[in-house]
């Protein structure tokens, strides 16, 4: 795969990741940042999103509820799509709808191009790394109920480009992945005045907010609109990660815990 803005590299656990080819702008001292933890992007995946949203399946089910919306910043190599369809894939019951944001054009339109037939072999890969059926998460995205015109969807996903204030959804997100880039490089998804935007416009009053991020300016957002902070230890030795419940979901807390 032959990218403008990045480089693939391969990871500890033989997952590959993006890394920037050129510098941030405001940081030049700082080397390109990578899309991921140098110890594994596939065990990050897992351990930062993966097991939040399997909770999260869990808690509607105690809710009663088979419906989701799901939001993910930053569809990058599509890891956490890819855990979120096998793992929907596996729980028929739920009707889902997923939102992905990328502002690189070349990202969203090579993995789409993966999902409607092109041979890659780096989305091959990340689908191994991941425990991931391929072909199975390939048919479950194109899946949907009775007929096209009068029926609604059993899944509906749409990957739509830069994430901004002046962002609207249909839905609002009951579960989020936030993996924006840091705010070294996308500074404006982490000031207090876009957080407070996106955790009232774009979040459901029942939601799952997961990040790999722990910052101060994070924790207070999530706390003055109505979250329960939870810290989470980093992954391969970063020191804190976040996860966050609103709503419903404080009451199930303790479904949260093994994460």
């Amino acid at each position: 795969m032959d990218l403008k803005s990045f480089v693939i590299e391969l990871t500890a656990d033989g997952s590959p990741t993006l890394r920037l080819k050129n510098s941030n702008t405001l940081h030049p001292e700082k080397m390109p940042e990578s899309m991921h933890h140098s110890g594994g992007a596939a065990a990050e995946t897992l351990y930062i999103y993966t097991g939040p949203f399997k909770n999260t399946l869990q808690a509607l089910a105690e809710l009663k509820q088979n419906q989701l919306s799901i939001g993910v910043v930053g569809l990058g190599l599509g890891y956490i799509e890819l855990s979120v369809l096998q793992n929907l894939a596996t729980n028929p019951a739920i009707s889902a709808n997923l939102t992905s944001f990328e502002k690189e054009t070349e990202l969203t339109e090579e993995f789409t191009a993966w999902l409607n037939g092109k041979t890659n072999e780096i989305y091959d890969l990340i689908c191994e790394k991941l425990s991931v059926e391929k072909n199975r998460v390939i048919e479950y995205s194109k899946a949907q109920t009775g007929s096209q015109n009068t029926s609604p969807r059993s899944f509906d996903w749409k990957i739509l480009g830069e994430l901004t204030a002046k962002t609207s959804i249909l839905q609002p997100f009951q579960f989020v992945a936030y993996d924006a880039f840091s705010q070294f490089t996308d500074g404006p998804l982490w000031t207090d005045e876009f957080l407070d935007f996106f955790l009232t416009q774009l979040c459901a009053k029942d939601c799952v907010f997961a990040t790999y991020a722990c910052t101060g300016n994070l924790k207070r957002a999530l706390q003055r609109n109505g979250f329960l902070f939870i810290k989470r230890p980093g992954f391969s030795g970063k020191r804190d990660a976040t996860l966050a419940l609103r709503g419903e979901f404080i009451a199930l807390r303790h479904l949260f815990q093994s994460v």
